[in-house]
């Protein structure tokens, strides 16, 4: 399946496609087949990241060298939001009416991947995409995001390894250090398990709630 692929990286599925980013595209395979069933070429984009799929079925894509998070609707691809409180976004999770996204910040080094100032988590209206709130409950250079059983933010720094925890009352915690390379993590519901990517040790981390 990685064939015709150049760097793949967010993953999402519905049905019996899954969605793939891949740098400026997004890639459709047929899972059944397990071939490439269509490419999406995204224009302008740089380093597309994170990828989730709403209940419509509209595909929602992060360009973490940009200020823009793109959108997929039936066969149209299109800007669904640009905007400089998002620039740097990465991690992305659909959470009732609203898009949240963590974030590395902007200008960041192509060669080290550190951005200048720390980025945060701002949460974007899906009916109003101009309409934005942030958190900087947790900052830093922002990855994986996720939200546990109990409705718990859950965080990763990719740079510095971290694992926070953020309560329903804004109240942060450091659960594990992991070491650089911890990237975009994911909860498990029915597990109650959380699952960290660990790349630069090239492993999968779980973790029983």
């Amino acid at each position: 399946m990685g064939q015709g692929l150049k760097a793949p990286k967010g993953l999402a599925i519905r049905g019996n496609d899954l969605f793939v980013t891949d740098i400026n595209r997004v890639v459709k395979v047929d899972i059944a087949k397990g071939s490439i069933s269509r490419i999406f070429e995204v224009e302008g984009s740089k380093f597309l990241n994170d990828i989730v799929i709403d209940e419509e079925g509209t595909v929602f894509t992060s360009d973490m060298f940009s200020n823009v998070i793109y959108q997929i609707r039936g066969n149209s691809v299109s800007r669904f939001v640009e905007d400089d409180r998002i620039s740097g976004a990465n991690g992305l999770y659909l959470k009732g009416e609203q898009l949240v996204v963590s974030r590395w910040d902007s200008e960041i080094d192509l060669n080290t991947f550190v951005s200048k100032q720390l980025g945060d988590v701002v949460s974007i209206s899906l009916k109003n995409p101009k309409e934005m709130s942030t958190s900087n409950a947790v900052t830093g250079h922002l990855d994986g995001l996720t939200y546990d059983n109990e409705g718990n933010q859950l965080l990763s720094d990719w740079m510095n390894g971290d694992v926070f925890r953020v309560d329903r009352a804004g109240r942060s915690e450091k659960l594990y250090n992991f070491g650089q390379g911890t990237a975009d993590i994911s909860f498990a519901k029915e597990l109650n398990t959380l699952l960290v990517p660990q790349m630069n040790q090239s492993k999968l981390i779980l973790i029983k709630f």
